[in-house]
């Protein structure tokens, strides 16, 4: 029955606050070495579940990525691609606080 409800999900557009918990260099060929796995923590108004959502960006895309620490806030703007312990989110757009 999870499973049924998670897939109601997939493919809706989500806009949420997130906090950086790690960032990590795609291990792929020579052609992904740019690519950046992120795991963030969403961070919801009045949401106190730790719900975590993961993604895949382009460091030439998001060049401040080499320099930020976990913790860094920011908004997340992407599409529900899978749903379990956390969201795969596809085809994000990532604005940072200022």
């Amino acid at each position: 029955m999870k499973k049924t409800i998670g897939e109601q999900y997939h493919g809706l557009t989500v806009e949420w606050k997130a906090e950086l918990r790690s960032a990590d260099v795609e291990n792929g060929d020579s052609k992904d070495k740019h690519l950046v796995n992120l795991f963030l923590k969403i961070i919801e108004d009045g949401n106190d579940d730790w719900d975590y959502a993961t993604c895949v960006v382009s460091l030439d895309d998001y060049k401040e990525l080499k320099i930020v620490r976990a913790g860094t806030k920011m908004k997340v703007l992407g599409e529900i691609q899978n749903t379990g312990h956390v969201f795969s989110l596809k085809n994000v757009r990532l604005y940072f606080e200022a």
